[in-house]
């Protein structure tokens, strides 16, 4: 079945940020009606479905398969043998298998060794949207817009389950691109994996040394933004790295010669080849950013107050004004329509097209670990804890996992009330402790992040 024809069944195995967001950017594009989620942790399935993420979950793969007419295994690669065994022998003829691996020539690999008589309809694939984060509540909406996605389509593949994915992608906001598995590979031994384990080794061996918690109560900015990458899954790049050793070792080798050639600069004093290399890495061109039309780039990597406006009284907005302007935090107020907002150079109004949440969307895709999102939707304020930004409503309350938990709870409760006729009245009023309950909280947060610097 083509996604034009009608609403296909998608499976997903592993509901964590790439296989749960191609779910909500699916749902959303109008091209799946149902989304089975597959996994090993009955507590992150029943957060996805709270969340919206999938309808139904199952522990079974084998058995969630039967019916799909799409497979995506977002699994880490070292899982995916077991993962195409159990399927292999329940997949529907026309059902598209396709992954979200990071490596590509071990999957096609797989792929040949399990689904033997399946090849038509696999297409492996590769989000170029990773994170640090996992679970399902790190599941976002628009995490793949104007994101690349490469698909690297087997010689056996027919050409209508390999426009199906390519469809998919694009509903899903991303640009697709195609290359073999070992074009694939190298590429990305260059530009992702090796930074991934340059960061590793780095802070593993920061760990080490004696005075190792001392220089970390130091780190600031600069080394947060070099090792971000660190805390990303372990199992899942141990997997990665070796999937794609020969194309690492190389890698690692040429990054070995820089470093030596770098060490010599620096013991003889070689101010002119020191900044002939810097120079070079400044000006290489992906330096220069791709920021989408209509979007603001975050700041490197000071706090900055994200403002779902259109959900926040105006008395609140006052209350940012004058805390971006007395601590200079840059402020960004996101919203529907134009805002007038105090000429400041610490705040700023950002304008997103009209549509279902969009806003929301926005600041989930800006947001940054420590950064501050003021919002009283449920959904976001999942979305940027998960990402380690802190969340907080118009009322002051931060929230937390729990929170969000409760509240999600509640909404849908009161949701199924107002669907069966009974009247649960408007919002409450906002009241002048409310106004002084957000007002201390943020200064508390404020202070507490500065401090942190």
């Amino acid at each position: 079945m083509q996604a034009g024809e009608g609403k296909l069944t998608l499976v997903v195995i592993g509901v964590g940020l790439i296989g749960g967001s191609f779910a909500l950017a699916l749902k959303r594009a109008g091209k799946v009606g149902r989304v089975i989620g597959v996994g090993r942790s009955a507590a992150n399935l029943e957060r996805a479905i709270e969340l919206g993420v999938i309808d139904e979950a199952s522990h079974s793969a084998a058995d969630a398969v039967r019916h799909a007419d799409i497979v995506l295994v977002a699994t880490p690669v070292g899982q995916m043998a077991r993962v195409f065994a159990d399927i292999a022998p329940q997949l529907p003829a026309h059902c598209v298998v396709t992954d979200g691996g990071s490596t590509k020539s071990d999957v096609v690999a797989l792929m040949r060794a399990h689904l033997a008589g399946h090849l038509a309809q696999c297409v492996p694939a590769h989000p170029i949207a990773g994170s640090d984060l996992s679970g399902a509540v790190a599941a976002q909406y628009g995490l793949y817009d104007n994101r690349r996605i490469v698909v690297t389509p087997l010689p056996e593949t027919a050409a209508a389950a390999a426009a199906l994915v390519r469809e998919l992608w694009q509903a899903c906001g991303a640009r697709v691109y195609e290359m073999s598995a070992a074009e694939h590979d190298a590429v990305f031994a260059t530009v992702s994996h090796l930074p991934h384990l340059l960061a590793f080794a780095y802070v593993d061996m920061i760990v080490a040394k004696p005075d190792g918690e001392r220089c970390f109560d130091f780190a600031a900015t600069g080394f947060r933004d070099f090792t971000r990458i660190a805390g990303s899954h372990p199992e899942m790049w141990r997997d990665i790295a070796l999937a794609n050793r020969d194309a690492l070792l190389a890698e690692l080798d040429g990054y070995r010669a820089a470093l030596d050639s770098l060490r010599d600069e620096l013991a003889s004093g070689d101010a002119a080849a020191l900044t002939s290399r810097f120079e070079r890495a400044r000006g290489a061109s992906w330096l220069a950013p791709e920021v989408p039309a209509g979007q603001c780039m975050s700041a490197p990597h000071a706090t900055t107050i994200w403002v779902d406006a259109d959900a926040c009284p105006a008395v609140i907005k006052d209350i940012l004004f004058r805390a971006a302007d007395r601590t200079a935090t840059r402020t960004v107020l996101v919203a529907n329509q134009l805002l007038r907002v105090p000429p400041s150079p610490h705040i700023r109004a950002q304008q997103v097209p009209a549509g279902f949440d969009v806003a929301d969307n926005h600041i989930a895709q800006q947001a940054q670990p420590g950064d501050i999102v003021v919002t009283a939707d449920i959904p976001l304020a999942a979305q940027v804890v998960a990402k380690g930004a802190l969340a907080l409503n118009p009322r002051g309350e931060l929230y937390s996992d729990a929170t969000i938990r409760e509240a999600l709870t509640l909404r849908n409760f009161m949701t199924e009330l107002r669907d069966s006729g009974v009247q649960t009245g408007g919002p409450a009023a906002f009241s002048q402790r409310d106004r002084q309950a957000f007002a201390a909280q943020l200064d508390r947060l404020l202070q507490r992040l500065a401090a942190r610097r």
